[in-house]
């Protein structure tokens, strides 16, 4: 059946569709249209007030304390130090304990390198440092199953204090050459070293304590500190090979 053209609702031309009322828009499909001022409703986090910033946790300043607590202990151990007289010459005594005649001539004796606080001796002489009495032997010359030749020194450690004393047959020896040169102890398993420990009051320990032989001549110093502590003086018994 064909279309009326006549009628309206039939008609293909936009101008002669049916309009809708003045003022009336006709109805919109998909989101629901919010009364005029309203805002849309927000879901998840609620929103915070215009112009106030979330505010952060406070972190606890447990590290900071630390940090001041360690300063302090230092701090109170230098004043310690300063307090004991830490760098204190040692006395040279001779080998039977008493003070040596020839003290202050061996303890002026001079080496390179040797400061204000520093004692030099004689090798084979027994200086006396806070109480503790330390003998170097003069050194010899030895041979090792691995490497090359040695020069060893037979150090002895009497502690006459009333306190435990630390040594250690490593760390707080030095040889220094005929060039300046000074170089650490060396492990050697074919002879008694002087191993590292503590000493009790009235304690004696000895033991070899041996070093590279650089292979020249002149003048060796054997050098002794106590590296852990606040003590940076030097004793330094002089060879001559």
């Amino acid at each position: 059946m064909n279309p009326d053209p006549n009628n309206p609702a039939n008609s293909s031309d936009p101008q002669k569709a049916p309009q809708q009322p003045y003022g009336q828009q006709p109805p919109q499909y998909g989101m629901p249209q919010q009364p005029y001022g309203q805002q849309p409703p927000h879901y998840g986090m609620p929103q915070q007030p215009y112009g106030q910033p979330p505010q952060p946790p406070k972190k606890k300043r447990w590290g900071l304390w630390i940090i001041l607590a360690i300063v302090a202990l230092l701090f109170a151990g230098c004043v310690a130090a300063v307090a004991g007289g830490g760098d204190e010459p040692a006395t040279v005594v001779d080998n039977n304990g008493s003070s040596s005649a020839d003290s202050d001539s061996a303890a002026s004796l001079d080496f390179p390198g040797k400061t204000s606080k520093d004692t030099g001796a004689d090798a084979g002489a027994t200086v006396d440092k806070k109480g503790v009495q330390i003998t170097a032997a003069p050194l010899e010359s030895a041979e090792r199953s691995y490497g090359g030749p040695l020069l060893c020194t037979n150090v002895t450690v009497v502690n006459g204090t009333d306190k435990q004393q630390r040594f250690n047959g490593y760390l707080d020896w030095k040889l220094q050459d005929p060039n300046g040169v000074s170089k650490d102890a060396t492990f050697v398993s074919d002879r008694s070293t002087l191993e590292s420990g503590e000493l009790a009051p009235g304690g004696r320990v000895a033991g070899d304590v041996c070093f590279d032989d650089p292979a020249a001549s002149g003048q060796y110093v054997v050098l002794m500190e106590t590296l852990l502590s606040f003590d940076s003086s030097r004793i330094g018994w002089i060879n001559q090979i």
